[in-house]
């Protein structure tokens, strides 16, 4: 995670572009994400950067995450 924190700012500025390519429009007040592979890694990321669970949390935001992609 120490790796993550100088790039977060970039990387979710990059996040942001990529959604919004991936994200459909399901009439005025709903929308589908298609997530990917980028767009998990970043999840992932996040959660772990703002929860500070370090790499004893990965575990269990991979069971979260996986049926997602």
């Amino acid at each position: 995670m120490a790796e993550y924190e100088p790039q977060r700012a970039q990387q979710r500025k990059a996040m942001s572009a990529i959604k919004k390519d991936r994200r459909v429009a399901v009439g005025p007040d709903a929308s589908f994400c298609f997530e990917s592979f980028e767009t998990m890694w970043h999840q992932v990321h996040e959660m772990l950067f703002i929860e500070g669970g370090g790499e004893a949390q990965i575990p269990g935001e991979l069971e979260a995450y996986n049926p997602l992609i």
